[in-house]
C-alpha cells in the first residue's frame, strides 16, 4: 500500500491512462478476497471484492489479459465489473509479480467503450510499468535489508570507535555508512 502514496507513480500511471487513451488506469495488489487499489485513476475506489475485479483474472492466471470488447467475452462478458455499474467494455492488465515472481497484482488500463485500439502497443506500456513497480519493490526491500542487517551492526562498530576515542575510524565508519544508507544515523 505504499505504492499510494508514491507521487512519481501516481503521475506515471497518469500518464499511462493518457498514451492508451483510457478511462481508467491503475495498480491492483490482490489480498485474499480484496482487490486493493492503490494507484487507480477515474475511479474513486481503494478497494473491491476480488469477485469484482477483473484484475484478479491476471493475477491467477499469472498472465496478461488484453479484451477489446468485454460484452463478447463468452467468460467474461457477464462479470460484475462488465454488468454492473462500472461497466467496463474494454480491459487490458498485465501481472504485477513480487519479490518471489508469484503475481500479487495488476497493472491495467480500463474503459467504459469498446476499444479496438487496446493492442500489443498498450501492453508494452503496461509492461514498462509493471517493470518499473517490480524493480521499485525490489529496491525497497534490498533498503529494508540493509536497513536491519548492516546498519546496526555498523553503528555499533562507530560507537565503540567514539569510546575509544579514534575519530579516524568514526569518520571512515560514517562514510561507509552514508554510502550504505544515506538516512543512517541522522
Amino acid at each position: 500500500m505504499l505504492l499510494r502514496g508514491d507521487p512519481v507513480l501516481q503521475e506515471r500511471i497518469h500518464i499511462l491512462m493518457e498514451r492508451t487513451g483510457a478511462s481508467m488506469a491503475g495498480v491492483t495488489v490482490i489480498d485474499h478476497d480484496t482487490c486493493w487499489l492503490p494507484i487507480c485513476h477515474s475511479a474513486s475506489l481503494e478497494s473491491i471484492s476480488v469477485s469484482e475485479s477483473l484484475c484478479a483474472t491476471v493475477v491467477s492466471q499469472n498472465k496478461l489479459s488484453l479484451i477489446a470488447d468485454l460484452t463478447t467475452d463468452p467468460v467474461l462478458g457477464t462479470h460484475p465489473a462488465v454488468v454492473g455499474p462500472m461497466k467496463v467494455r474494454a480491459y487490458a492488465g498485465v501481472p504485477l509479480k513480487g519479490i518471489l515472481g508469484s503475481a500479487i497484482g495488476s497493472v491495467f488500463v480500463a474503459d467504459t467503450k469498446a476499444r479496438s485500439d487496446f493492442d500489443d502497443r498498450v501492453i508494452a506500456l503496461l509492461h514498462v510499468e509493471a517493470e518499473y513497480i517490480q524493480d521499485e519493490i525490489k529496491l525497497e526491500r534490498r533498503r529494508y535489508r540493509t536497513r536491519h542487517t548492516v546498519v546496526p551492526p555498523m553503528m555499533e562498530l562507530i560507537r565503540e570507535a567514539m569510546r575509544a576515542g579514534d575519530d579516524e575510524l568514526v569518520t571512515m565508519l560514517d562514510k561507509i555508512l552514508q554510502s550504505v544508507d544515506p538516512a543512517a544515523g541522522r
